[in-house]
């Protein structure tokens, strides 16, 4: 049978370097069933020159194995330790090849000694203190950037100063804008940014909510209607603060939202057909001279910006 083999560099208590792309196959491994340690020898060559420092002893490898080729299958893992790094430099080519002996993580019991009661491991921690967790209270709104927009520059009344392009032969002022406003943040805003994995954890929060916001004619702001949003909701696993595998984000769920339904709102803002909402954009032009005597509106209707929907509003569980 043929395998397909991944190889990563533990670092901070996770594998968060992948070398496969400089391993050279095959790879030894030998699992001895005996009272003797495991070992295995792996190549890593071409790797660049700022690499050529020897892995110290103890260093973490992992080792996945697969059986096919998109590498789709449940991998078998082993965990091993370096014992020794041979390194070669490639003169000139600014490149090293390493070739390394790995053991299995048993070798670590070997610089265990029993000091009094207490279980040592090269002196790191005598202690028999119980080890707590401690969860991170940083919560969401403390990273939370909310972006809205619109042109609401639009907003002054038309004048010589603010032309905004030629029209048949005269010119056009914008007299209406729009402005995309959030609300209902708040129960997002009190999420914390982490949970803990040694218990279950139930997160109940209120999607924000878009919306979209007309001034016509230089008048106030007023809600037109709601907007549709997306929401995903992933999970990235830590240890010791560190992703494990910042690539493989999991997925929860995708959350689409919107308005039930739309009301009546200023026709001269925008058009609702149904469950379809779009804008209108509204120029005043003088088409003959640039003074502002004379001017005629001309209304024109975007593509459907919003679509109402009665399942939106629905309680989602994941």
């Amino acid at each position: 049978m043929k395998y397909y083999y991944k190889v990563f560099l533990w670092k901070s208590g996770a594998k968060n370097e992948e070398l496969t792309e400089y391993l050279v196959a095959p790879l030894f491994y030998e699992d001895r069933l005996n009272e003797e340690l495991d070992t295995a020898e792996i190549i890593l060559d071409n790797m660049p020159i700022s690499t050529r420092n020897k892995f110290l002893p103890k260093t973490k490898f992992r080792i996945e194995r697969y059986t096919t080729e998109e590498l789709t299958d449940t991998p078998k893992k082993w965990d091993m330790l370096v014992e020794h790094d041979d390194v070669e430099e490639y003169v000139g080519l600014n490149k090293c090849c390493h070739r390394i002996s790995l053991i299995e993580p048993s070798v670590v019991a070997q610089g265990m000694h029993i000091d009094n009661i207490a279980l040592t491991y090269e002196l790191q921690d005598v202690s028999l203190n119980y080890k707590t967790y401690t969860q991170n209270l940083d919560k969401i709104n403390d990273f939370l950037v909310v972006q809205e927009d619109g042109n609401g520059e639009a907003l002054k009344e038309p004048s010589n100063s603010s032309k905004a392009f030629s029209f048949k032969g005269g010119y056009d002022y914008f007299k209406n804008s729009y402005f995309y406003k959030w609300s209902n943040l708040d129960s997002i805003k009190g999420l914390y940014l982490t949970l803990p994995a040694n218990q279950q954890n139930v997160v109940n929060f209120t999607i924000p909510t878009l919306t979209c916001q007309g001034c016509p004619n230089g008048s106030a702001y007023e809600d037109l209607f709601e907007m549709n949003t997306l929401t995903r909701i992933s999970r990235i696993e830590n240890i010791n603060g560190v992703p494990v595998d910042s690539a493989a984000e999991e997925l929860l769920a995708e959350i689409e939202q919107g308005a039930l339904s739309f009301t009546t709102a200023n026709n001269s803002a925008c058009y609702i057909s149904g469950d379809s909402a779009s804008l209108r954009t509204i120029l005043s032009a003088d088409k003959d001279t640039s003074s502002q005597d004379n001017f005629t509106n001309y209304y024109y209707v975007t593509p459907i910006v919003a679509k109402s929907s009665s399942s939106y509003g629905e309680t989602k569980t994941f």
